[in-house]
């Protein structure tokens, strides 16, 4: 649930700040007056992306600060639980839009990332705004609202990776098929390659290990000298050693009249051992630090040689290895052009026979989210008014493609990255009249009640918890306003609801009233929230029913209004 939002120097808010509770909330006022910022603000802590042109004229940056409830079941409470968040007081995603675009977003006070801010709020909320009115009239929008509607977007991912395969499979068939003067090109050249690497004779790790002797050869002098003067230290008269097997003798022959003295004797002894180990050791290390003339050039020169193969084939030895291997699959292949083409047609076989299986295991599931998504619709739009309304999903193939020697030339039709098959939404507003595409035939009004009756099936279905309505009230009014602002209130009942509204008949159902206000201070425009109660809400109704000035008819007219929403939310509970 969204609880509270803080807006500053985002458009003309330059100090905005909200309370959202459970239920219906209501967000009224004046056409201009800027409630669909409040829309605007909640999507880019959505995930939305910013600019600097939303930043408030004159300011520098622009904060948007929200913070949500989210259940203890939600994704984004068991991610930050594991993180180590505290959640007792909510998610709260801050996003600071800079002039100067470099954008910042916060999760409960640590610096995030928007991937993991979208990721975390999937699910909290989702906005219903104009948009959703105009991708209801692109077709290409219909498959994706009815694989949601199936929870079918896994299989149709399934379909997308099994798509490209085939289509890397095919350019593989078709570019062993092209001239072969082409692949004679192609063979000199991974020739050429591959006896440039052979050459170099790599070995793996080789550029650590002449790093290493680099940085000895560079400093050999100071490393001579430290090793030779501890090895000095170590042996001259009168050195470490001397001194310890001089301790250790003097401890052991104390240590017959004192048993006491033994451990401290038998510690020396072992520390003698560890010292003489240590010099030996020097010893051999200077022996191996001489260095003949001319050796710090050849490994300059040998590791300026790997870096030229790593530039072009790595970006590591190991890729470069790893690019030898491959270059002599590829070469073998050419080699044996024939055999080659078999195995890459054998391979496309397989490939379009799997995306053949999965474009049927789709088309049948999204036949039957088709007739469940009919029924669906169809129940809403009669509790909006349209009893008699028919709403149908049109499944059909997707177009053939033009070459037939394509790897998507299936039997069951063509096939794209979302499946073998298009959808398009058709109604019929009225009884007795003919199904056409939504796009044709519905009104303002009739396109509005279709988008209010998807979201809150997909709402439902998605389980989103929070769901912002803007426009949901576009070209209706009366009785069909009544009943969208009931559908609201509905589904209230088990979502949190926010709905941009100019219409009386819709705002009266809200349990919680916010009214966006713009005024003129010291010349500057900005737009403000506020919290209504009892009193003010009345005003506010009536304004919006009669306009200003408020007159005690369109006061009384106002309090009729929100006494039948009362009484009409109790006989919904």
């Amino acid at each position: 649930m969204l609880e509270e939002i803080a807006i500053r120097n985002f458009a003309v808010m330059d100090d905005a700040h909200a309370l959202f509770g459970p239920g219906l909330t209501a967000v009224t006022g004046e056409t201009g007056a800027g409630k669909s910022i409040l829309v605007n603000a909640v999507a880019l802590l959505l995930g939305a992306r910013a600019t600097a042109r939303m930043i408030r004229e004159g300011a520098e940056s622009a904060e948007i600060t929200a913070r949500f409830a989210p259940p203890e079941d939600s994704e984004a409470w068991r991610e930050l639980s594991a993180q180590g968040m505290d959640l007792s007081e909510g998610l709260v995603i801050r996003r600071v839009i800079a002039a100067n675009d470099r954008h910042r977003v916060y999760v409960n006070g640590r610096p995030s990332t928007m991937a993991e801010v979208t990721r975390l709020t999937e699910g909290l909320a989702g906005i219903s705004g104009q948009h959703a009115h105009q991708a209801l009239l692109r077709p290409e929008a219909h498959l994706e609202i009815l694989d949601r509607f199936g929870n079918l977007l896994d299989l149709r991912e399934e379909v997308g990776q099994a798509h490209q395969a085939t289509a890397r499979a095919w350019a593989r068939v078709r570019d062993l098929a092209e001239g072969t003067e082409k692949a004679r090109q192609e063979r000199e050249f991974r020739e050429f390659e591959a006896a440039e690497i052979d050459r170099a004779e790599i070995q793996p790790n080789e550029d650590e290990a002449l790093e290493t002797e680099k940085r000895r050869a560079k400093n050999a002098e100071a490393l001579f000298a430290t090793a030779h003067g501890s090895e000095e230290a170590l042996y001259s008269s009168p050195g470490a050693c001397e001194l310890l097997s001089m301790a250790q003798k003097n401890l052991s022959e104390a240590a017959r009249m004192d048993p006491a003295l033994a451990r401290p004797a038998e510690s020396v002894a072992q520390a003698l051992i560890l010292v003489e180990d240590a010099a030996a050791e020097l010893r051999d290390y200077l022996s191996g630090l001489e260095m003949e003339e001319g050796r710090l050039d050849a490994l300059e020169a040998r590791l300026h040689l790997l870096s030229g193969l790593k530039r072009k084939y790595g970006p590591s030895l190991a890729g470069v290895l790893e690019r030898r291997e491959e270059l002599a699959r590829l070469l073998e292949d050419s080699a044996d052009r024939e055999g080659a083409m078999a195995r890459a047609r054998k391979a496309l076989d397989q490939e379009k026979k799997g995306l053949s299986a999965l474009c049927a295991r789709l088309s049948e599931k999204r036949k039957k989210a088709a007739r469940d998504l009919e029924e669906r619709v169809v129940a809403e739009l009669s509790g909006l008014s349209m009893p008699g309304a028919c709403f149908r999903v049109e499944l059909a193939p997707a177009p053939a493609p033009r070459d037939p020697e394509s790897p998507f030339a299936l039997d069951l039709g063509g096939a794209e990255t979302a499946g073998a098959e298009r959808a398009a939404f058709l109604i019929a507003p009225n009884v007795g009249e003919g199904e056409k595409p939504l796009r044709e035939i519905a009104s303002g009004g009739e396109l509005s009640r279709v988008v209010l009756a998807i979201k809150v099936i997909l709402a439902k279905k998605d389980g989103v918890r929070t769901v912002i309505f803007d426009e949901v009230d576009a070209g209706i009014g009366g009785a069909t306003a009544d009943v969208v602002g009931e559908k609201l209130a509905a589904l209230s009942a088990t979502h949190q609801v926010v709905c941009i509204t100019h219409l009386p008949h819709i705002a009266r159902f809200a349990d919680c009233h916010l009214r966006v206000k713009k005024t003129v201070e010291h010349g500057r425009t900005k737009s403000a929230m506020e919290a209504l109660d009892d009193t003010a809400r009345v005003e506010e109704i009536a304004r919006m029913l009669a306009g200003e000035p408020v007159t005690p008819t369109s006061r009384r007219h106002a309090g009729e209004l929100l006494a039948s929403a009362a009484e009409k939310r109790r006989a919904m509970a």
